[in-house]
């Protein structure tokens, strides 16, 4: 039978804060490609400017989460209701020890079964903590590429950046390399949640629970 996906899993504010960064993730896909190239007859001040305004929501999204992180409470069991300090799914559990290597050649088909991991295996802990650093990175990198950000009181901070990196061009290909790492990555991350994961989409994205007497795929793959 299967382990169910509870709320207590994804917690409502987690839920909204991860619409929150869907959602923006969206706009900025859309109007930072306009911004690099106009493909369609709008007003680029406009798209400038909702560019800057999801970006703002996601860093606010990201601080949010972090703080739930600490100070929030969440499973890291599947199929549990039992709640504990939510950074714990970020760092090393005993769950997932060893289980690196066996996790990467169970996705590159060399495995049958999933290995046995906490809420999180390791290559999610490791893909969920660098979209956060990459947000930071995009976040600099933008704000390095706005015009008034340069001449206004944290001017020197992204002159500094800028200098560094060896131009406003070579600032403009890292922000660019990092949008299509943020695609790709949501790519997988949609796939896998399709593929091994599935009764956590209407949890994460409507807030309904599968009650634990439903088959589970996985497990079924198991056996």
């Amino acid at each position: 039978m299967g382990r169910g996906a509870y709320r207590e899993a994804h917690p409502l504010p987690y839920v909204l804060i991860h619409w929150t960064h869907l959602l923006c993730m969206l706009v900025l896909g859309f109007t930072g490609f306009f911004i690099h190239y106009p493909f369609l007859r709008l007003r680029m001040g406009v798209l400038r400017e909702l560019h800057f305004i999801a970006m703002y929501l996601v860093l606010i999204a990201l601080a949010a989460r972090v703080w739930c992180a600490f100070a929030g409470r969440s499973v890291v069991h599947k199929g549990s209701r039992q709640r504990e300090r939510d950074y714990r799914n970020f760092m090393p559990q005993a769950e997932n020890r060893g289980q690196l290597l066996q996790t990467v050649r169970y996705y590159l088909f060399l495995r049958r079964t999933h290995p046995p991991s906490g809420k999180y295996n390791p290559l999610q802990k490791t893909a969920y903590v660098a979209m956060g650093a990459l947000l930071l990175v995009q976040a600099y990198t933008g704000f390095a590429l706005y015009g008034p950000a340069q001449s206004g009181p944290f001017g020197p901070f992204f002159a500094l950046g800028t200098t560094l990196a060896g131009g406003l061009m070579a600032v403009r290909m890292a922000h660019y390399l990092v949008m299509w790492a943020f695609i790709l990555m949501t790519l997988v991350h949609v796939y896998l949640g399709v593929a091994e994961d599935v009764a956590q989409i209407p949890l994460m994205l409507l807030w309904v629970e599968r009650p634990a007497s439903e088959p589970d795929e996985e497990l079924r793959r198991a056996g």
